[in-house]
């Protein structure tokens, strides 16, 4: 989660009201890598897809 908990309370009080924050990574682990490639590409492709997902569903709500 990295600095995830330190700059989410901080962001959080200067966003508009209409707006919504949301993570978007990782489970928290006491490990900084998973130790395998295979899982490092499956967590990273789930990362960006996740990612990618929340803008498109967020442009075309607000069409």
């Amino acid at each position: 989660m990295g600095g995830w908990t330190f700059v989410e309370p901080r962001i959080t009080a200067i966003l508009p009201t209409n707006a919504t924050l949301q993570y978007i990574g990782r489970d928290a682990s006491a490990s900084p890598a998973t130790g395998s490639y295979a899982i490092h590409n499956l967590e990273q492709s789930k990362l960006v897809n996740d990612s990618l997902n929340i803008a498109s569903n967020e442009s075309s709500a607000a069409v």
